[in-house]
Parts: structure tokens; C-alpha cells; sequence
């Protein structure tokens, strides 16, 4: 029984968050004083880590990490390579996370939930 539920429950907390975020959704804009604010929260929040060079088993890490602080994708893409390919969860997670504080991109969201799925969270 609770194989099925936690997959069900994943999925439901996915499709809720991606229901907010399409009807949430404006045309960009250009950068205003408050996204600047925003930003610097986020890097409060989720402060980058030091460049591990574990992430140079893929030649775009350098690139991904310069960017992490205002691009989702790249910290998702920090996150996925500390999930995938290095095996850091702890690691892992905080990336998903900071890239969600970001932007709530379906595929970090989807990425954070396997994630818990491995761990059994």
C-alpha cells in the first residue's frame, strides 16, 4: 500500500505545483529593483557552496555553477549531476531546492521528487 501511495502523493504535490505556476505565469519583464531584491534573497537563503571539482565530470559544471545564483537550470543541472552521477543526496538536494527558490521548473520538481524517492523521504 505504501508503494502506491507515496508516488501518488509525488505526483499530485507536482501537478499542484505546476498548476500555480501556469496560472501565476507573466510575460517577462525587464529586471526591476524588487527581482534584484528577490535575487539577493535567494542567495541568502541558499548560499553557493564552494566549486566542488567532483561536478568536472561534466565540462559545463564551471559554466552551471558561475550561473546558479540567478539561472534554475543550471542549479538543477548542479543538482542532477550530485543525484545522477556523483551520489551526494545531501548535496543533491539543497541544488533542487535552490534552484526551485529560483523557479518552479517542472523538471527540478520532478528531479527533487525522485530524489526523495531514492532516499525513502
Amino acid at each position: 500500500m505504501k508503494k502506491i501511495v507515496i508516488p501518488i502523493l509525488i505526483l499530485a504535490s507536482i501537478i499542484l505545483a505546476l498548476a500555480s505556476q501556469t496560472s501565476q505565469e507573466e510575460p517577462t519583464q525587464i529586471k526591476q529593483t524588487s527581482d534584484l531584491s528577490l535575487e539577493s534573497e535567494i542567495k541568502k537563503s541558499y548560499p553557493k557552496p564552494e566549486y566542488d571539482t567532483r561536478l568536472d565530470i561534466d565540462p559545463r559544471a564551471k559554466e552551471w555553477y558561475d550561473i546558479s545564483d540567478f539561472d534554475e537550470a543550471g542549479a538543477s543541472n548542479i543538482g542532477a549531476l550530485y543525484y545522477k552521477n556523483i551520489k551526494d543526496y545531501e548535496k543533491a538536494e539543497f541544488w533542487f531546492k535552490k534552484a526551485l527558490s529560483i523557479n518552479q521548473g517542472k523538471v527540478t520538481l520532478f528531479n527533487l521528487a525522485l530524489l526523495y524517492e531514492t532516499i525513502k523521504r
